[in-house]
């Protein structure tokens, strides 16, 4: 790992403040719908009726409007309250990530979008065969000597990757990737079916992982 200098710290801070400008937009988006609520809430009692909203898109197939409930607004704090907790422990885990420079260094999986943390290896696993198969790396020393296959197995945990063809059948459907219909076949296709990546691409996809954990180390040469 190169020497720490002015221009590597400025990208650092560069990469924390886009993740501040992320972090805020999804809390703007989920305040928003409180309010929403609360709004058509009080709308519809100034006008005489029964205040109604509307279901969440995934449940509005031909279902009637409900009555705005307490229930509802708890659920929508609840959830802005699971994305402040998943957004502030993946902050402090990066954190600490950053300072994170020699093999023997202690690393911290960070969690998924549901919130799970991965268990982690034993640091005395020399061979790196746990890291490969069972647990996250221990130390910097073990991510950095990962296989192409187990970056992609991380990097598909966090979905920091389109879906494969397991993945697009869990959320379509069998029905809908076996389908005989050309077009849809042709769109899943062009999902599952890529030729090998080059060392190039291998490399950066090692980077794209490094670079979400928080980490400094990179594989190719001139990456941020």
């Amino acid at each position: 790992m190169s020497d720490v200098t002015i221009e590597s710290l400025q990208k650092q801070v560069d990469f924390l403040t886009l993740q501040v400008q992320k972090n805020t937009q999804t809390l703007l988006k989920t305040g928003q719908k409180v309010l929403e609520h609360e709004v058509n809430y009080e709308k519809a009692k100034l006008q005489g009726g029964n205040p109604r909203t509307t279901r969440a898109a995934a449940d509005a197939d031909d279902k009637e409007d409900e009555p705005v409930k307490g229930e509802d607004l708890v659920e929508l704090v609840t959830e802005l309250q699971t994305q402040l907790d998943l957004l502030d422990a993946r902050s402090i885990r990066r954190s600490a990530n950053a300072f994170k420079t020699n093999d023997g260094d202690y690393i911290a999986p960070l969690p998924n979008n549901e919130g799970e943390i991965p268990g982690v290896v034993a640091a005395e696993d020399d061979d790196n065969t746990s890291a490969e198969a069972d647990g996250f790396p221990a130390t910097l020393g073990q991510l950095k000597s990962l296989s192409d296959a187990a970056i992609e197995r991380w990097l598909r945990y966090y979905e920091l990757l389109p879906p494969d063809e397991a993945e697009l059948k869990e959320l379509f459907g069998e029905e809908v990737v076996n389908s005989t219909s050309s077009e849809v076949r042709e769109a899943v296709a062009a999902v599952i079916e890529k030729p090998p990546l080059s060392k190039q691409e291998l490399d950066a996809q090692f980077d794209d992982l490094a670079r979400f954990l928080g980490l400094r180390v990179r594989r190719s040469p001139s990456a941020w």
